[in-house]
C-alpha cells in the first residue's frame, strides 16, 4: 500500500485527521482538486468573519455618537471585498504547505475509485489501507423556473456589488450564518427577507421544526 490512510477532500474533516495522524507515524495523503481548506477557510467561515467585522466595528462607534464621535464612517462593498480577498486568497497555499510540512504527502487532482483500496488521479493510481471521503457537500440546485438566476452562498461571497435585498432559500448552517450577519443588515434595506423551509437549525447539530418563516434582516 502507498498510504496507511487517503483523504479525499482537504477541508476540516481531513485536516484534523491528516495531521495528528501523519505525526503519529502514519503514511497519509490529502488529494485535492480546488482549494486547500475547504468550505470554511476559502469559501465560508472565514470570508464572512472578514466581511462582517468592520460592520461590528462601525456598529461600536454608531454607540458612541456624542461620546468621542461626531460622524458615522461609511461602508463601502467593493473596499470590503478586496479587504476580503487580502486575508483569504493566501489561506489555500498555507494550508498546503502546512500539511507538507506536517509529512501529508498532497495530491492535487481529481480522485475516482478503481476499488475498495485504490483511487485514481490524473491518470495515475494511489492505494491506502483506508479511505476517507471528506469532500463535504453541495448547494442543491432547484429544478424551478427562472433557475438559471439563482445563487449559492459561495457566489454571495464573491459579489462585485452587493444586491439591495436577499433572499435565502433553506435553513441549514449555511443559511443559518448568513441570515443574521451584521454584512447583511448594514447593506441591504430593512425588509431583506430570507425564507427559510420546514426545518431551521439552532446549533450544527439540533433541529427546531418550524412552518415556513420569513426572517426580517435589520
Amino acid at each position: 500500500m502507498d498510504f496507511d490512510v487517503l483523504f479525499i477532500g482537504s477541508g476540516q474533516a481531513a485536516w484534523n485527521g491528516a495531521i495528528p495522524m501523519s505525526k503519529a507515524g502514519l503514511r497519509v495523503g490529502v488529494i485535492e482538486e480546488g482549494r486547500f481548506g475547504g468550505v470554511c477557510t476559502n469559501r465560508g467561515c472565514n470570508a464572512k468573519i472578514t466581511l462582517d467585522r468592520p460592520v461590528e466595528l462601525m456598529r461600536q462607534v454608531e454607540q458612541l455618537q456624542g461620546r468621542g464621535f461626531d460622524q458615522l464612517p461609511t461602508l463601502n462593498w467593493h473596499d470590503l471585498m478586496a479587504h476580503k480577498h487580502e486575508v483569504i486568497d493566501g489561506l489555500a497555499y498555507g494550508n498546503e504547505m502546512k500539511l507538507a510540512g506536517a509529512g501529508v504527502t498532497n495530491i492535487i487532482g481529481h480522485a475516482t475509485f478503481v476499488d475498495a483500496h485504490t483511487l485514481r488521479v490524473n491518470d495515475k493510481d494511489y492505494t491506502a489501507d483506508k479511505i476517507v471521503i471528506a469532500t463535504g457537500r453541495v448547494p442543491h440546485r432547484l429544478d424551478i423556473p427562472g433557475k438559471e438566476l439563482l445563487h449559492d452562498s459561495t457566489d454571495f461571497l464573491v459579489l462585485e456589488d452587493m444586491p439591495k435585498r436577499l433572499t435565502i432559500i433553506g435553513a441549514g448552517y449555511v443559511a443559518w450564518n448568513l441570515q443574521p450577519s451584521p454584512m447583511l443588515s448594514a447593506l441591504m434595506s430593512p425588509s431583506s427577507c430570507a425564507a427559510v423551509g420546514h426545518y431551521v437549525i439552532s446549533t450544527p447539530h439540533t433541529w427546531i421544526p418550524s412552518l415556513p418563516i420569513c426572517v426580517i434582516v435589520g
